[in-house]
């Protein structure tokens, strides 16, 4: 398996968790996502789908054309990150990119985004943040290709606090 990145979806503390359907979704779309996202990077060869109602679909329908219609791998990832907290109705999408030859997950800047009445800017001045492949929750998904819902991460060992120390967003 080729692994191109990891996504994150977070809702903040004191919301109620992600549903078994929402979880789901997440799942599949990240994976939908992932082959796109390998395809578009290969050959750039996909189909558009037409134009549907609802703002779910609206944005489904975004990222897909944004897949079918771009080579640029920033420019997709600018769209899912986008969209993917409507689809999901969360706070925060973020996208850890797996850099293979270092061992190490990266963000790169503009790759956290946040619903529209939240804030859209990652927190860190730097051009990327890069933290070993096996760092935190992110790190355990990219390491063992199990997805992960976690109501608190607080409460779990594996929880990185760092990002959230330097960006002032609570998980």
């Amino acid at each position: 398996r080729d692994l191109v990145g990891v996504v994150t979806v977070i809702r903040e503390a004191g919301k109620p968790a992600f549903t078994a359907q929402e979880q789901e979704t997440a799942f599949r779309l990240s994976e939908f996502c992932g082959n796109i996202v390998r395809n578009a990077l290969r050959l750039n060869k996909t189909e558009k789908l037409h134009d549907f109602k609802s703002t779910k679909s609206q944005a489904l329908i975004s990222i897909v054309e944004a897949l079918a219609t771009s080579n640029d791998p920033d420019s997709i990832v600018g769209v899912i990150l986008a969209h993917v907290p409507v689809l999901l109705d969360a706070d925060r999408c973020t996208l850890f990119l797996v850099d293979q030859d270092r061992g190490e997950l990266v963000i790169r800047e503009g790759s956290s985004q946040g619903r529209q009445n939240k804030s859209d800017t990652d927190g860190f001045g730097a051009q990327e943040i890069r933290i070993p492949i096996s760092a935190g929750l992110a790190g355990h998904v990219a390491t063992t290709g199990a997805a992960l819902n976690i109501n608190d991460v607080y409460q779990d060992s594996r929880f990185n606090t760092k990002m959230d120390e330097e960006t002032g967003y609570r998980t």
